[in-house]
């Protein structure tokens, strides 16, 4: 008897860790939606000027970054691979691996270059504002790589 209530005991405190592990997530979607959107421009009050370059900084980055973010999948993917390919050996995945980090370095610097573009377009008060705010991440956040403000 005492052997069965401390197993159903025990089961309903497991039910209840899961289930507040689960409600504390609360997961549905990430990144953009309603209540986490926030207008940049608007709030550190940019001119047409600003604006306009910054869109350009964005657009041009992203298609520069275009064909790097293929290949990179790609690379991903052939390691991937490798580990079913019959006489596949260490030094192959080795030097895919070796060109997958070559490129992120590369990737890494482009995304530098980015940032110093874009963070030549904003005032000093622009820039403490962003800080103020939490770099341009959302909800307070600092976004992604630290944003803008948080390096």
């Amino acid at each position: 008897m005492k052997r069965k209530l401390l197993l159903v005991s025990m089961s309903i405190v497991l039910v209840l860790v899961f289930a507040q592990v689960a409600f504390a997530w609360g997961g549905g979607p990430r990144g953009f939606s309603g209540d986490n959107w926030v207008n940049m421009a608007d709030l550190l009050k940019l001119t047409d000027k600003q604006a306009k370059a910054v869109q350009d900084i964005q657009s041009k980055h992203f298609n520069e970054m275009q064909d790097e973010r293929t290949k990179m999948q790609q690379l991903s993917n052939d390691l991937r691979s490798l580990r079913w390919q019959p006489g596949a050996d260490q030094a192959q995945a080795e030097a895919k691996l070796n060109e997958l980090n070559n490129l992120r370095q590369q990737m890494y610097q482009q995304r530098e270059q980015y940032r110093s573009e874009m963070m030549s377009q904003f005032t000093d008060e622009q820039l403490a504002e962003m800080v103020r705010n939490g770099g341009c991440g959302f909800r307070g956040g600092r976004g992604f790589g630290g944003g803008f403000a948080g390096r």
